[in-house]
C-alpha cells in the first residue's frame, strides 16, 4: 500500500510540474505574439503615414510647379496692383481676400526657396495659399482647398475604428483634420485656449518626438477630439514628415490603443482557453496512462480517439488561417483597384496635354523633347497602372478576346523583373512570329504564369546559381510556355497532388494550397492543359498548351462612308476637363467637336446637326437616371442607326464586347483616353489617311 501511494504522489507532482510547464510556456508565448501583433500593428501605421505623406508632397509640389508656370506668363491690370490671387481652375480671384491671407495667417511652410504655402483666417475657416514673391512689392497666390483633398481621399482611409489621419506644419499649426473645429488651432497652446483643464503633457512630448525625427510611432495618453464628451484615451500616433527645401509639414496617423489590443485581446483569451483544454486533455490522458500501467490494462482506443480528434482541431484550425488569408488578399485587391483606377483619372489630361504640346512644337527644339519625356514617363506610369489593375480585377465576367503572344511576353517579363531574387538568373527566349496570338482573358493569364514563375522562384530558394528559363514558342499548332527551374524538385506522390485545392508544401502561414489549383481552372477554361515534370534536387518544369488563335481583321467594306469633308462627332462626358482635352485635340486635326455633358442635351444636338461619331464615357455620374453610357448608346442605335457610336470604358466587361458584336455600338477604348487613340481609330473608321 505504501509504495502504491508513493507513486500516486509521484505521478501527482511529474504531472503538476507538467502542468506548470505547459501552462507557462502557453503564457510567454501569447505574450509574445501580442508583443509581434502590436508591433505589426504600428508598422502598418507607419507605411500609411509614409504614404499619404508622399501624396501630400506631390500635390503640393505639383501645385507649386503650376504656380511657377502661371507666374511666367501673368500680368499685372496697372502698375498700382501689388497681389494677384488666383484659383486651382485658373479663375483670378478677388483680392480683397489679400487683406485676409497677410493680416489673419496662422502660419507658414517654406515649399520652395521662391513659394511658401500660407494657412490664413478665411471668414471663420482655414484656407491654405501657395504665395510666390516675384519681387519685394509683387505677390502672386495660388489657392489650394487641402481639407477638400482631405474630405475626397485622405479621409476615407480607416485607421482602426475611432483613428484618422491629421496633418499639422512645423508650427504645430493643424491644416487637415477630420474635424472642422480644430482646423488652424496650434495643436498645444490651441488647445491649452480650449481645454484649459486638460493635462496635455503627453501630447507636448508627443508633438516634440514628431519634431525631431522625421518618422516615428509613438504612444501617449490624449483624448478624443471628434467625440461631444471630451474623455482621456491611450493612443498610437505614426507620423512622417513631409520635407520640403527648407521646412516640413507632419502627417500623423493616430488611432486607439484598444482597437488594436483589446481584439488581441480577445484571441489570447480564446486561445488561453485552448490551451487550458488541451492541458486538461493531456492531464486526464496521461491520469489514464498511469492507471492503465497501474492495473496492467492498455485501452488503445482511447489513445487513437485522442489522436483523431486534435488532427480534427488541427485541420479547421487551418482551414480557419486559410479563409482568413484569402479575406486579407480580397481586400489588398480591392484597395489596389481603386488606387489604379484614381491614378488613371490623373494620367488622362497629363497625356491628352502632352500630345497637343507636341503637336505645337518644332521638332527640334528643346521644348519638343521636354513633351516627349513627359509622354514617356506617362505612357510608363499606365504601363504600371495597367499591370496592377490587371491583377486586382475580380475577373467575375471573363471577356476573352485575341491578343498577340509578344504583348503577352513583353509585360509578363516586365511584371517578373520586379520579383526575381538577386540569387536566380531569368532566361527568356521567345520563337513565335509577330502574328500569333492566343484567344483569352488577359488578367487570368497573368495571374497564371505568374503565379507559377512565383513558385519556381521559391522552389530554388537560397541557391547561388538559380536559374528560371521562360520560353514561349509553337509545336503541334499550339502555344507552349514553359517554366523550368532547377529547384528542389518534387516527388511523384507529391506531383499527383499539387492541383488539389489547399494542398500545399510550404510551411503553415506561407501557403494557402489555391494558387496551382486556380492555375489549373484558368487554363482548362481556356482550353488548354498543364503538364508537370519534376525531379528531386533536379528541377521543375511546368508546360502550358493553349489553341493557336488567328486576329479578326476589320474588312474595308465595313467603312463607313462621307458625304462631306469634314468629320463631325460629338462628345458625351460629365467632366468638362476631359470634354476640353478631347475637343481642342480632335480640332487639331481639323475635326469639327462639340461637347454636352447631359442625355437630353445630347439627343437635341444630334437632330440638331449631322454628327459623324458620338464619343460617349460609359460611367457618367451626373444621370438622374441609372441609364449609363452603353444605354444612352443602345438609344442612339435606335434613333439614329447612322451615327458611329464610340464607348470610352475604365475596364472592359462582357456586356461591352457583346453590345460591339450586336451593333448596339461600333468601337470601345479603354481609358486612360489618349487623342491619338481616338484619331487613329476614327481613321480607321473611315478609311482615311493621315496627312
Amino acid at each position: 500500500m505504501k509504495e502504491k501511494k508513493i507513486i500516486h504522489i509521484i505521478v501527482i507532482i511529474i504531472l503538476t510540474i507538467i502542468s506548470a510547464g505547459v501552462i507557462n510556456t502557453g503564457l510567454s508565448t501569447l505574450t509574445k505574439y501580442k508583443t509581434e501583433s502590436v508591433n505589426m500593428q504600428k508598422e502598418q501605421l507607419q507605411i500609411i503615414a509614409q504614404t499619404l505623406s508622399e501624396y501630400i508632397k506631390e500635390i503640393i509640389l505639383h501645385k507649386a510647379q503650376i504656380l511657377d508656370v502661371k507666374c511666367e506668363n501673368i500680368e499685372f491690370s496697372n502698375s498700382n496692383e501689388n497681389f494677384i490671387l488666383i484659383g486651382e481652375d485658373d479663375n483670378t480671384i478677388d483680392n480683397g481676400k489679400y487683406i485676409n491671407i497677410f493680416k489673419e495667417q496662422y502660419g507658414y511652410t517654406q515649399v520652395t526657396n521662391d513659394i511658401k504655402l500660407v494657412a490664413y483666417d478665411d471668414n471663420g475657416k482655414i484656407s491654405c495659399v501657395l504665395i510666390r514673391q516675384l519681387d519685394s512689392n509683387i505677390s502672386v497666390g495660388m489657392i489650394i482647398d487641402l481639407q477638400l483633398y482631405y474630405k475626397k481621399f485622405i479621409s476615407k482611409i480607416k485607421v482602426g475604428k475611432n483613428g484618422y489621419i491629421v496633418v499639422k506644419n512645423s508650427d504645430g499649426i493643424i491644416l487637415m483634420h477630420p474635424e472642422d473645429t480644430q482646423l488652424g488651432i496650434k495643436v498645444i497652446e490651441g488647445r491649452e485656449e480650449l481645454y484649459p483643464d486638460l493635462d496635455l503633457t503627453s501630447l507636448k512630448e508627443l508633438f516634440n518626438f514628431q519634431s525631431i525625427n522625421e518618422s516615428g510611432v509613438k504612444e501617449y495618453n490624449s483624448y478624443w477630439w471628434t467625440k461631444e464628451e471630451i474623455t482621456d484615451v491611450k493612443k498610437i500616433a505614426a507620423h512622417s514628415q513631409v520635407n520640403f527645401a527648407s521646412d516640413y509639414i507632419i502627417v500623423s496617423a493616430v488611432t486607439d490603443y484598444d482597437d488594436i489590443y483589446k481584439p488581441l485581446e480577445e484571441g489570447y483569451k480564446s486561445i488561453f482557453n485552448m490551451i487550458f483544454t488541451v492541458t486538461v486533455i493531456i492531464l486526464v490522458f496521461l491520469i489514464y496512462i498511469a492507471y492503465l500501467i497501474i492495473k496492467g490494462n492498455k485501452n488503445r482506443e482511447e489513445i487513437l480517439y485522442l489522436r483523431e480528434l486534435n488532427d480534427i482541431l488541427e485541420e479547421t484550425r487551418r482551414k480557419e488561417e486559410t479563409m482568413l488569408h484569402q479575406q486579407r488578399l480580397q481586400i489588398m485587391g480591392k484597395m489596389t483597384g481603386s488606387i489604379a483606377h484614381e491614378f488613371n483619372n490623373l494620367l488622362t489630361p497629363i497625356i491628352g496635354y502632352a500630345e497637343l504640346l507636341k503637336c505645337s512644337l518644332l521638332n527640334d527644339s528643346e521644348e519638343f523633347e521636354y513633351s516627349q519625356e513627359i509622354l514617356k514617363s506617362a505612357d510608363s506610369a499606365q504601363q504600371i497602372i495597367k499591370n496592377i489593375s490587371k491583377l486586382s480585377r475580380k475577373n467575375i465576367e471573363t471577356v476573352f478576346k485575341f491578343i498577340h503572344c509578344r504583348y503577352l511576353f513583353e509585360n509578363m517579363i516586365k511584371m517578373l523583373i520586379p520579383l526575381i531574387p538577386s540569387n536566380i538568373r531569368l532566361i527568356e527566349i521567345y520563337n513565335i512570329e509577330p502574328d500569333k496570338g492566343i484567344l483569352c482573358n488577359e488578367t487570368q493569364m497573368y495571374q497564371a504564369i505568374l503565379n507559377l514563375c512565383v513558385n519556381a522562384f521559391d522552389a530554388i530558394g537560397d541557391k547561388d546559381d538559380g536559374v528560371v528559363e521562360f520560353c514561349w514558342e509553337i509545336e503541334n499548332e499550339q502555344i507552349t510556355i514553359k517554366i523550368k527551374d532547377n529547384g528542389c524538385g518534387m516527388e511523384k506522390l507529391i506531383q499527383e497532388q499539387i492541383f488539389d485545392p489547399f494542398f500545399t508544401t510550404k510551411i503553415n502561414g506561407q501557403g494557402t494550397g489555391l494558387g496551382l489549383s486556380m492555375v489549373d481552372q484558368i487554363v482548362h477554361s481556356h482550353k488548354g492543359r498543364i503538364e508537370i515534370d519534376s525531379k528531386v534536387n533536379i528541377g521543375t518544369t511546368f508546360t502550358l498548351c493553349f489553341p493557336l488563335a488567328i486576329e479578326s481583321k476589320i474588312r474595308i467594306g465595313d467603312s463607313k462612308k462621307l458625304n462631306r469633308s469634314k468629320i463631325e462627332v460629338l462628345i458625351l462626358d460629365d467632366n468638362k476637363k476631359v470634354m476640353s482635352l478631347l475637343k481642342r485635340g480632335l480640332e487639331e486635326y481639323e475635326i469639327n467637336a462639340d461637347t454636352c455633358s447631359g442625355v437630353e442635351e445630347a439627343l437635341i444636338l444630334i437632330e440638331e446637326n449631322s454628327y459623324d461619331i458620338v464619343l460617349i464615357d460609359q460611367q457618367l455620374s451626373n444621370l438622374k437616371t441609372n441609364k449609363d453610357g452603353l444605354n444612352i448608346a443602345e438609344l442612339i442605335a435606335i434613333k439614329f442607326p447612322h451615327i458611329n457610336k464610340i464607348i470610352m470604358v475604365d475596364q472592359i466587361k462582357k456586356e461591352i464586347v457583346e453590345a460591339k458584336r450586336n451593333g448596339f455600338i461600333d468601337e470601345f477604348i479603354e481609358k486612360p483616353v489618349s487623342v491619338n487613340t481616338i484619331i487613329d481609330m476614327i481613321y480607321r473608321r473611315y478609311n482615311l489617311k493621315k496627312n
